[in-house]
């Protein structure tokens, strides 16, 4: 889970905790996308 500022990230991460589902926050720059990794936009 990743945004600019981190806020809406650590929200969305929590939420998906408690859902019981496994998450990954970074909280640190992201260029997955530049490495062939997944990456998916909210509408």
């Amino acid at each position: 889970m990743h945004c600019a500022s981190g806020y809406r990230a650590a929200v969305a991460a929590s939420m998906l905790a408690a859902a019981g589902r496994d998450v990954v926050l970074i909280d640190d720059e992201y260029a997955g996308d530049k490495h062939g990794l997944p990456v998916v936009v909210a509408a």
